[in-house]
Protein backbone atom coordinates (compact mmCIF):
# COMPACT_ATOMS: atom_id res chain seq x y z
CA UNK A 1 0.00 0.00 0.00
CA UNK A 2 1.37 3.40 -0.96
CA UNK A 3 1.58 5.75 2.01
CA UNK A 4 1.86 9.47 1.29
CA UNK A 5 2.59 12.23 3.75
CA UNK A 6 1.91 15.89 3.17
CA UNK A 7 5.04 17.01 1.37
CA UNK A 8 5.26 18.96 -1.86
CA UNK A 9 8.27 20.71 -3.34
CA UNK A 10 9.41 22.05 -6.68
CA UNK A 11 12.69 20.11 -6.80
CA UNK A 12 14.04 17.30 -4.62
CA UNK A 13 17.39 15.56 -4.33
CA UNK A 14 17.29 11.90 -3.25
CA UNK A 15 20.43 10.07 -2.12
CA UNK A 16 20.79 6.30 -2.37
CA UNK A 17 23.22 3.76 -1.02
CA UNK A 18 25.27 3.03 -4.15
CA UNK A 19 27.86 5.65 -3.29
CA UNK A 20 28.36 9.07 -4.81
CA UNK A 21 30.83 11.92 -4.85
CA UNK A 22 30.29 15.24 -3.11
CA UNK A 23 30.52 16.78 -6.59
CA UNK A 24 27.56 14.69 -7.80
CA UNK A 25 25.52 15.66 -4.73
CA UNK A 26 26.40 19.34 -4.83
CA UNK A 27 25.43 19.57 -8.50
CA UNK A 28 21.96 18.34 -7.57
CA UNK A 29 21.60 20.41 -4.41
CA UNK A 30 22.40 23.53 -6.43
CA UNK A 31 19.17 22.86 -8.32
CA UNK A 32 16.92 21.75 -5.45
CA UNK A 33 16.11 22.92 -1.94
CA UNK A 34 15.12 19.62 -0.32
CA UNK A 35 17.34 16.63 0.48
CA UNK A 36 15.83 13.18 1.05
CA UNK A 37 17.66 9.98 1.90
CA UNK A 38 16.37 6.62 0.73
CA UNK A 39 16.99 4.76 3.97
CA UNK A 40 20.74 4.06 4.34
CA UNK A 41 21.81 6.50 1.63
CA UNK A 42 22.28 8.94 4.49
CA UNK A 43 25.13 6.81 5.86
CA UNK A 44 27.39 8.31 3.18
CA UNK A 45 26.69 11.90 4.28
CA UNK A 46 28.67 13.99 6.72
CA UNK A 47 26.07 15.28 9.18
CA UNK A 48 28.18 18.39 9.74
CA UNK A 49 28.06 19.38 6.08
CA UNK A 50 24.54 18.48 4.97
CA UNK A 51 21.04 19.02 6.31
CA UNK A 52 18.82 16.08 5.43
CA UNK A 53 15.14 16.98 5.43
CA UNK A 54 13.72 13.43 5.36
CA UNK A 55 14.89 9.85 5.70
CA UNK A 56 12.31 7.59 4.06
CA UNK A 57 12.21 3.81 3.94
CA UNK A 58 11.83 0.69 6.03
CA UNK A 59 14.87 1.91 8.02
CA UNK A 60 16.67 -1.42 7.98
CA UNK A 61 20.01 0.06 6.93
CA UNK A 62 20.30 3.61 8.33
CA UNK A 63 22.94 3.54 11.08
CA UNK A 64 22.79 7.00 12.66
CA UNK A 65 19.07 7.73 12.87
CA UNK A 66 19.16 9.44 16.28
CA UNK A 67 21.97 11.77 15.23
CA UNK A 68 19.99 12.94 12.23
CA UNK A 69 16.79 13.28 14.26
CA UNK A 70 18.62 15.54 16.69
CA UNK A 71 19.50 17.80 13.76
CA UNK A 72 15.86 18.15 12.71
CA UNK A 73 15.63 15.41 10.10
CA UNK A 74 12.14 13.92 9.82
CA UNK A 75 12.17 10.11 9.89
CA UNK A 76 9.44 8.48 7.79
CA UNK A 77 9.23 4.74 8.38
CA UNK A 78 7.29 2.79 5.78
CA UNK A 79 7.24 -0.87 6.69
CA UNK A 80 5.66 -2.45 3.62
CA UNK A 81 8.04 -4.72 1.70
CA UNK A 82 6.43 -4.64 -1.73
CA UNK A 83 8.54 -1.71 -2.91
CA UNK A 84 12.14 -0.52 -2.69
CA UNK A 85 13.20 2.38 -0.51
CA UNK A 86 13.66 4.43 -3.68
CA UNK A 87 10.03 3.79 -4.64
CA UNK A 88 8.91 4.71 -1.13
CA UNK A 89 10.59 8.11 -1.60
CA UNK A 90 8.83 8.58 -4.91
CA UNK A 91 5.31 7.56 -3.98
CA UNK A 92 5.29 9.36 -0.64
CA UNK A 93 6.26 12.77 -2.05
CA UNK A 94 5.17 15.14 -4.80
CA UNK A 95 7.76 17.20 -6.63
CA UNK A 96 8.09 18.72 -10.08
CA UNK A 97 11.51 17.10 -10.59
CA UNK A 98 13.71 14.62 -8.73
CA UNK A 99 17.53 14.59 -8.86
CA UNK A 100 18.81 11.21 -7.65
CA UNK A 101 22.41 10.39 -6.72
CA UNK A 102 23.78 7.16 -5.32
CA UNK A 103 21.66 4.96 -7.57
CA UNK A 104 24.06 4.37 -10.49
CA UNK A 105 26.79 1.88 -9.64
CA UNK A 106 26.99 -0.30 -6.57
CA UNK A 107 24.90 -3.45 -6.67
CA UNK A 108 23.63 -4.24 -10.15
CA UNK A 109 20.35 -5.70 -8.90
CA UNK A 110 19.63 -2.43 -7.09
CA UNK A 111 20.39 -0.42 -10.22
CA UNK A 112 18.07 -2.59 -12.33
CA UNK A 113 15.32 -2.14 -9.75
CA UNK A 114 15.80 1.64 -9.96
CA UNK A 115 15.54 1.50 -13.76
CA UNK A 116 12.29 -0.40 -13.37
CA UNK A 117 11.06 2.33 -11.00
CA UNK A 118 11.75 4.98 -13.64
CA UNK A 119 9.20 3.25 -15.83
CA UNK A 120 6.75 2.50 -13.02
CA UNK A 121 6.73 6.19 -12.02
CA UNK A 122 7.09 7.56 -15.53
CA UNK A 123 4.59 10.32 -14.75
CA UNK A 124 7.24 11.88 -12.50
CA UNK A 125 10.33 13.66 -13.83
CA UNK A 126 13.16 11.65 -12.30
CA UNK A 127 16.82 12.03 -13.28
CA UNK A 128 19.50 9.62 -12.06
CA UNK A 129 22.80 11.49 -11.81
CA UNK A 130 26.09 9.58 -11.84
CA UNK A 131 29.71 10.53 -12.20
CA UNK A 132 29.61 9.89 -15.97
CA UNK A 133 25.99 9.65 -17.08
CA UNK A 134 22.45 10.72 -16.37
CA UNK A 135 19.47 8.41 -16.92
CA UNK A 136 15.77 9.23 -17.14
CA UNK A 137 12.54 7.99 -18.64
CA UNK A 138 11.72 9.31 -22.09
CA UNK A 139 8.38 11.15 -22.24
CA UNK A 140 6.05 10.73 -25.22
CA UNK A 141 7.57 13.81 -26.84
CA UNK A 142 11.04 15.04 -26.00
CA UNK A 143 12.95 17.91 -27.59
CA UNK A 144 16.39 18.91 -26.36
CA UNK A 145 19.23 21.17 -27.46
CA UNK A 146 22.61 19.43 -27.26
CA UNK A 147 26.08 19.92 -28.72
CA UNK A 148 26.52 18.08 -32.01
CA UNK A 149 28.18 14.67 -31.57
CA UNK A 150 26.83 14.21 -28.05
CA UNK A 151 26.47 10.54 -27.13
CA UNK A 152 22.81 9.58 -26.73
CA UNK A 153 21.64 6.09 -25.86
CA UNK A 154 18.14 4.65 -25.81
CA UNK A 155 17.37 1.52 -23.82
CA UNK A 156 13.90 -0.07 -23.90
CA UNK A 157 12.58 -1.69 -20.73
CA UNK A 158 9.73 -3.23 -22.75
CA UNK A 159 8.62 -3.35 -26.39
CA UNK A 160 8.52 0.20 -27.82
CA UNK A 161 6.72 0.93 -31.07
CA UNK A 162 5.77 4.05 -32.97
CA UNK A 163 9.05 5.88 -32.39
CA UNK A 164 10.17 8.84 -34.50
CA UNK A 165 13.32 10.95 -34.21
CA UNK A 166 15.31 13.73 -35.80
CA UNK A 167 18.84 14.92 -35.18
CA UNK A 168 20.44 11.50 -34.59
CA UNK A 169 23.29 9.96 -36.59
CA UNK A 170 21.46 6.64 -36.73
CA UNK A 171 17.74 7.46 -37.11
CA UNK A 172 15.43 5.35 -34.97
CA UNK A 173 12.14 6.20 -36.70
CA UNK A 174 10.02 3.13 -37.32
CA UNK A 175 12.25 0.77 -35.34
CA UNK A 176 10.56 -1.66 -32.98
CA UNK A 177 12.67 -1.62 -29.84
CA UNK A 178 12.70 -4.54 -27.45
CA UNK A 179 15.20 -5.39 -24.68
CA UNK A 180 15.42 -8.94 -26.03
CA UNK A 181 16.06 -7.96 -29.65
CA UNK A 182 16.87 -4.32 -30.38
CA UNK A 183 18.33 -1.53 -28.24
CA UNK A 184 19.61 1.92 -29.18
CA UNK A 185 22.87 2.46 -27.32
CA UNK A 186 25.77 4.69 -28.41
CA UNK A 187 23.94 6.87 -30.90
CA UNK A 188 25.13 10.45 -31.52
CA UNK A 189 23.51 13.78 -32.22
CA UNK A 190 23.98 15.38 -35.65
CA UNK A 191 21.98 18.57 -35.14
CA UNK A 192 21.74 21.18 -32.36
CA UNK A 193 18.17 20.06 -31.60
CA UNK A 194 17.08 16.46 -31.14
CA UNK A 195 13.44 15.37 -31.07
CA UNK A 196 12.10 11.94 -30.17
CA UNK A 197 8.50 10.74 -30.07
CA UNK A 198 7.32 7.43 -28.67
CA UNK A 199 3.83 5.93 -28.52
CA UNK A 200 4.19 4.12 -25.21
CA UNK A 201 6.20 4.27 -22.01
CA UNK A 202 9.23 2.17 -21.15
CA UNK A 203 12.15 3.83 -22.94
CA UNK A 204 15.13 5.06 -20.92
CA UNK A 205 17.51 7.68 -22.28
CA UNK A 206 21.15 8.00 -21.22
CA UNK A 207 23.27 11.12 -21.74
CA UNK A 208 26.64 12.37 -20.49
CA UNK A 209 26.38 14.15 -17.14
CA UNK A 210 27.31 17.54 -18.63
CA UNK A 211 23.91 17.45 -20.36
CA UNK A 212 22.03 17.83 -17.06
CA UNK A 213 21.30 21.58 -17.53
CA UNK A 214 20.04 20.84 -21.05
CA UNK A 215 17.69 18.15 -19.74
CA UNK A 216 16.32 20.42 -17.03
CA UNK A 217 15.67 23.13 -19.62
CA UNK A 218 13.94 20.61 -21.88
CA UNK A 219 11.70 19.43 -19.04
CA UNK A 220 10.75 23.02 -18.21
CA UNK A 221 9.93 23.97 -21.80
Amino acid sequence: MEEKFNFQCRAVTIVGGAGFSSEDLNICLAKSSTLISADGGVNSLDENNYQVDFIIGDLDSVTNKQAWESRGTKIVEIKEQDSTDFEKCLYSTDAEIYFCVGFIGGRTDHFLAVCSSLVKYSSKRIILVGSDDIVFHLPEFFEIDLPVSTRLSLFPMQKIIGINSSGLRWPVSGIEFDPCHCVGTSNKTTAPTVTIRVSNCGMLILLPRFCLPNVIEAFQA
